[in-house]
């Protein structure tokens, strides 16, 4: 059986800055873990092995504590109240709840309302509930990604049931007007789900303040651990369960909760609380640094996806014209990055996201998704910049 190899990063000197390779630019897939969330998480891994569910001794209720602790840690991000949140094993779970567990309890006829450019991990469950007898309707958007809100008023009805709608794209990382959106969805009685694993590591969600009942995150998204996420659900929004076994999170999700990851989650939430800010500006002027580099050099050959009213500073989905994404990648081993979103980069197809939003198959397939995250220096987006620009050059010959 052959074993898995483990890469070894080295470091070098790159214009007087030091920089290590392989260089990460793929935090819209998943964002490393931060030292001070490993730091918090560590004794629950090496002694503090209870069963968070057992009250007869000391172990289980020292994990139980530091599952509620992060409860309450991860409902202070989200302005939410601690029995609000349920631990899940991440977003997609956390999607799969809040969509079948909340349409699955009504009776009727029912109508769901999404748009076409939603992750997998929407999509799929709507899919399910279409089979199911449900009725989707799947919303466009324009050229830049963004949803037409008069689209959507005219696209709800008596029966709708739910409209889920994400905090940001995870591949271009447009976001919609959730606050406009969650107020459509009040006023004409309707529950609002918003999948925002990829948008709350740098803006702000208040459920106090947008109308939304339903969130999704994820630990992996937000420099915490893999394998955990969470649902807020709004108190009186109705749920059925999807996994049976026990009465862990109110009955709606069984199983044995994790401590350590409970604890990785809610000290990355915590951390995130206190440094969102400060990320979100450094990484808006990185971000920029990049496209500037970029543009000053090819000028119009490199086209950018975004939409300036509304947008994660982090994710920058880009293509230089006339050029395939896999060449590129090729010609920059020492960069991890991306040509979509993870969850479909092995299947050989272009982004459903891009298609939507009018580009052709082969300007689809020219785009690469590059992401800038809390570790990202200046000195690796120089890198960065002169290693695209030596690979367009050696690909387009």
């Amino acid at each position: 059986m052959p074993m898995s190899r483990i890469m070894t990063p080295r470091k070098i000197t790159h214009k007087g800055a030091t920089i290590t390779l392989p260089l990460y630019l793929d935090y819209q897939a998943s964002t490393p873990l931060d030292p001070a969330v490993q730091r918090q998480m560590a004794p629950y891994l090496n002694s503090q092995w209870g069963n968070p569910h057992s009250s007869t001794h000391g172990f289980g209720h020292e994990a139980r504590n530091a599952i509620e602790t992060a409860r309450r840690q991860i409902a202070q991000l989200l302005g939410a109240e601690p029995r609000e949140i349920l631990f899940t094993s991440g977003a997609t779970e956390a999607n799969n709840l809040a969509i079948l567990g909340h349409v699955r309890g009504h009776s009727g006829d029912r109508h769901v309302i999404s748009v076409e450019t939603e992750h997998e991990a929407v999509l799929a469950p709507l899919k399910q509930l279409h089979r199911e007898g449900v009725e989707i309707t799947l919303l466009p958007v324009d050229a830049k990604g963004g949803l037409d809100l008069d689209q959507l008023k005219q696209a709800l009805r008596p029966e709708t049931v739910l409209v889920s709608l994400m905090m940001a794209n995870n591949e271009t990382g447009i976001c919609p007007d959730l606050d406009a959106i969650g107020q459509i969805c009040r006023e004409m009685g309707v529950t609002f789900h918003s999948d925002a694993a990829q948008g709350l590591s740098t803006r702000k969600l208040d459920v106090g303040k947008t109308a939304v009942d339903l969130v999704s995150l994820s630990g992996h998204k937000i420099y915490g651990p893999m394998g955990i996420g969470a649902l807020y659900q709004r108190d009186g929004c109705a749920l059925t369960p999807l996994v049976y076994g026990g009465a862990q999170e109110k009955g709606l999700r069984a199983g044995t909760l994790p401590t350590a990851l409970c604890v990785g989650l809610g000290a990355a939430c915590e951390l995130l609380a206190d440094q969102r800010d400060s990320d979100a500006a450094r990484i808006s002027d990185l971000r920029q640094q990049l496209i500037s580099g970029l543009k000053s050099a090819h000028g119009e050959a490199v086209q950018v996806n975004e939409d300036p009213t509304g947008q994660i500073p982090g994710c920058l989905s880009l293509r230089f014209d006339g050029i395939e994404a896999e060449d590129l990648l090729h010609a920059m081993p020492d960069l991890a990055l991306a040509t979509g979103s993870a969850c479909t980069s092995l299947e050989a197809r272009p982004s459903h996201v891009l298609l939507a939003m009018g580009q052709s198959p082969i300007e689809a397939s020219a785009t690469l998704r590059l992401g800038i995250g809390r570790a990202t220096t200046a000195g690796d987006i120089t890198y960065v910049i002169d290693q695209l620009l030596a690979a367009y050059s050696n690909v387009s010959g």
